[in-house]
């Protein structure tokens, strides 16, 4: 049986025909300048959208609702200017404090002064947190350091919190700060540990991925969907609707099919980088493309005839996901297809504030009834 693996591609400087014409394979500075140009024109658009909607310019009515979803994009392609921005928003418009700490945070960890500067006060105030001077003071020298011409400007803000500060704190405060730049400057210069690439000549194309994304790791065989928990990845799946169909069992296969889908659509939205998401509809269409024509047929003909909407069968098959519930794995093949994947993945890929039960409602409303699981 074939193995169901997706190699993602992203273009390249120099074009693919130079290579599969010559036999050459490309570098690591090519494959790292395309991937740098693929990246910069993702974050463009979305950092662009980003701002129109925050401060409501270039033709857009300000909306912060739909500025945090740029920023979270573009914040899940690595830029840390709008972890800062996400911080702001959440901090000073919204006053939600907790989401403003995390985003705060983060920026700060990353280098960026003016975070660590609002981080300060999020200590120093308590913002939803209690109150630490000596963090509030570490974050403040902090700032103040790594803000270079602006760093006199926060000298009387710093003399003030000295003011209110005993000797062991403002001590404390200094040392933490100097062990924390010193930390800093250590994993700033420590070799990031790359991916290994799988590079493929196909054709005029050369296939270019992560060793281990969209791949699968089992097959759960052509079996009735209530037999499938939640912990089995879209790959697993895609196999046994292959499976089913080649066996002519088209309702087990339309509805692994179907939950397949479902579930990599699920992890599409938790993940932090937004151009790992497309990885489904790419596994979709590879799981199809290995379907004989008759088999291929005869599939679109059962969907259409027996899983419309309001079907039997459709409503059977709500049922029993309803009972499966949304995907609990850790969606790492799905991750590895991001384009920041390629700089190694920080922390564990997924969004840090996700609400699952609501998600995997709209993820599954398309394909039930209206209202099916509220």
């Amino acid at each position: 049986m074939k193995t169901l693996l997706i190699l993602i591609f992203f273009f390249i400087t120099l074009p693919f025909s130079t290579f599969a014409q010559t036999n050459q394979t490309p570098s690591a500075d090519q494959i790292e300048n395309g991937r740098r140009l693929q990246l910069a024109t993702e974050t463009s658009f979305r950092l662009t959208s980003a701002r129109a909607y925050h401060k409501g310019v270039n033709g857009k009515e300000k909306n912060l609702n739909m500025a945090i979803r740029y920023y979270e994009e573009v914040a899940g392609l690595g830029h840390i200017d709008s972890e800062y921005f996400l911080g702001l928003i959440y901090q000073v418009e919204l006053k939600q404090f907790d989401r403003a700490f995390y985003w705060n945070m983060r920026a700060s960890e990353h280098g960026h002064w003016n975070a660590q500067l609002n981080l300060a006060i999020a200590y120093l105030e308590g913002q939803n947190i209690e109150v630490d001077p000596i963090q509030g003071y570490k974050w403040f020298k902090l700032a103040y350091r790594n803000s270079g011409e602006v760093a006199t400007q926060l000298l009387p803000a710093i003399e003030q919190i000295e003011s209110q500060l005993d000797k062991t704190q403002i001590s404390e405060g200094q040392r933490l700060a100097d062990e924390w730049m010193v930390e800093f400057e250590r994993k700033k210069n420590e070799p990031k540990k790359k991916p290994e690439i799988v590079i493929e000549q196909v054709g005029l194309s050369t296939n270019i991925a992560i060793k281990g994304s969209l791949q699968a790791t089992g097959n759960v065989g052509c079996v009735d969907i209530t037999q499938v928990s939640n912990t089995e990845i879209p790959p697993n799946l895609f196999l046994g609707f292959l499976d089913c169909v080649r066996k002519n069992d088209y309702d087990k296969g339309i509805e692994m099919f179907i939950l397949a889908f479902m579930f990599g659509q699920f992890d599409g939205h938790r993940i932090e980088d937004p151009t790992a998401g497309s990885g489904i509809s790419q596994l979709r269409r590879e799981a199809v493309s290995l379907l004989t024509p008759d088999q291929r047929t005869s599939f679109d003909n059962h969907l259409k005839e027996h899983y419309f909407r309001a079907s039997e069968k459709r409503l059977t098959f709500c049922n029993k996901i309803e009972n499966i519930g949304y995907p609990t794995y850790h969606p790492k093949y799905m991750i590895l297809v991001g384009l920041s994947a390629f700089d190694g993945i920080e922390g564990n890929g997924l969004k840090h504030f996700f609400e699952p039960e609501e998600q995997w409602i709209e993820v599954a409303t398309p394909n039930c009834p209206v209202d099916y699981f509220k």
